[in-house]
C-alpha cells in the first residue's frame, strides 16, 4: 500500500515533488537546480521565452527551468567577431549590443524576443537563412551548459561532434547556460 503523496521504489518511499517552474538568476542557482539532490518534478524542461509552437513546456507536470533570468552579455570582441551571452539574453537585446560595436548575427535572428539559448537549442530559421548564413545555431562555437547531474560542461570548439549535438537538442542534453558565437560585421547587402 502507498501513502499518498509518496512514490514507492520497492526499496525506498520518496515523497512525489509538485510541478514547479524555476527562474535561476545565475549558474550557481542553474547548477542547484539540475541536481539530483534538488528533488524536482521529472521530466525537466528548460524554458526560453515561451516562444515555442507546442505546449513542450506548458504540460501540467514536471519542471519547468527558465532561463530569462540568466541575460547577461559576457563579451563582445569586435577585434575577433565573436560575442559571449548567457542563454537567456534577447536576441533583439543583443543585435542591439552587436549593432553598437558595428557586428551583426550571422545567420536569422529574425525573432527577437526568442532568447539565445532558446535559438540555439531550438534553431532559429528565418529569411536570411540562406547559403550565406546558415542558422543562428550554426555559428556557436562554444558552450557552457549544466548537465543532468547538475555539473558545468565547457564544450570548445574542439569538440566538434558534442557542440553539433547540442546544436538542435531542445534541452535534453543539459541547459544551455552561455554561449560564444561567430559574428560579423553589419553588411548591407544579403
Amino acid at each position: 500500500m502507498t501513502a499518498q503523496g509518496f512514490r514507492d521504489t520497492g526499496r525506498f518511499r520518496i515523497p512525489v515533488a509538485k510541478p514547479a517552474v524555476l527562474t535561476p538568476a545565475n549558474l550557481k542557482e542553474l547548477m542547484r537546480c539540475m541536481e539530483p539532490d534538488a528533488r524536482v518534478a521529472l521530466p525537466v524542461r528548460p524554458q526560453g521565452a515561451g516562444s515555442s509552437s507546442t505546449d513542450c513546456n506548458k504540460a501540467p507536470h514536471g519542471t519547468v527551468i527558465r532561463t530569462t533570468a540568466l541575460d547577461r552579455i559576457v563579451r563582445i570582441d569586435a577585434y575577433n567577431h565573436t560575442v559571449t551571452a548567457e542563454a537567456g539574453v534577447r536576441l533583439g537585446q543583443l543585435t542591439a549590443a552587436l549593432a553598437e560595436q558595428g557586428l551583426e548575427l550571422i545567420g536569422s535572428p529574425e525573432q527577437y524576443e526568442r532568447t539565445l539559448g532558446g535559438a540555439i537549442a531550438a534553431p532559429c530559421f528565418g529569411p536570411t537563412a540562406g547559403r550565406h548564413a546558415g542558422c543562428l545555431a550554426s555559428h556557436a562555437t562554444s558552450l557552457k551548459i549544466v548537465t543532468t547531474s547538475g555539473k558545468l560542461l565547457k564544450i570548445t570548439p574542439d569538440q566538434k561532434h558534442l557542440l553539433h549535438a547540442m546544436r538542435s537538442s531542445y534541452g535534453l542534453l543539459g541547459i544551455i547556460f552561455e554561449a560564444t558565437l561567430n559574428v560579423r560585421p553589419i553588411s548591407v547587402s544579403y
